[in-house]
């Protein structure tokens, strides 16, 4: 029991995940001599704790008490060097951006049907509404500025979701 109360570190910190309790009840299960020639089970797979833990639920172990030194120092500079990086100007000035850009794009099926209204809305001039009187079709100038229109609705789509 000492040797694996120092492998949690024990014996140099108040509160560890180590549960003494939960060590003895696993080594004397598993040196019962009932339970000679059969594989040792590990705490949780114990038949009676697994009954008593589904009944009896135990609360969450705080993740400060199953992280080594090491891997709680890690996680602790990983977001304070986060937090250094998105505190910068332009860092702030790009993520600004991107919000922006993402609440514009957000509901792609108004941003098409307000391209067609304005297209309509463009195309009723003296004009065509001439042409389409006499069942002809529009100036070429209307087409290609639909066209133009049409391509660049499709460029600001694509960047959309890329």
């Amino acid at each position: 029991m000492l040797k694996e109360a120092l492998k949690y570190l024990r014996m140099k910190k108040e509160r560890t995940a180590f549960n003494g309790c939960d060590f003895l009840t696993e080594w004397l299960y598993n040196s019962n001599k009932q339970r000679t020639g059969q594989t040792p089970l590990d705490f949780y797979k114990i038949p009676f704790v697994y009954d008593w833990l589904n009944k009896h639920p135990r609360p969450v172990i705080a993740l400060s008490l199953l992280l080594t030194d090491e891997q709680a120092a890690l996680l602790i500079q990983t977001f304070w060097k986060g937090y250094k990086i998105r505190v910068r100007p332009d860092v702030q000035e790009l993520r600004q951006w991107q919000k922006e850009l993402r609440e514009e794009n957000r509901d792609i099926a108004k941003t098409v049907e307000k391209f067609w209204a304005h297209q309509e809305s463009r195309e009723l001039t003296p004009r065509t509404t001439r042409c389409r009187a006499l069942g002809t079709t529009p100036p070429a100038v209307h087409l290609r500025c639909t066209t133009a229109l049409i391509n660049k609705l499709n460029t600001k789509i694509r960047v959309f979701y890329q």
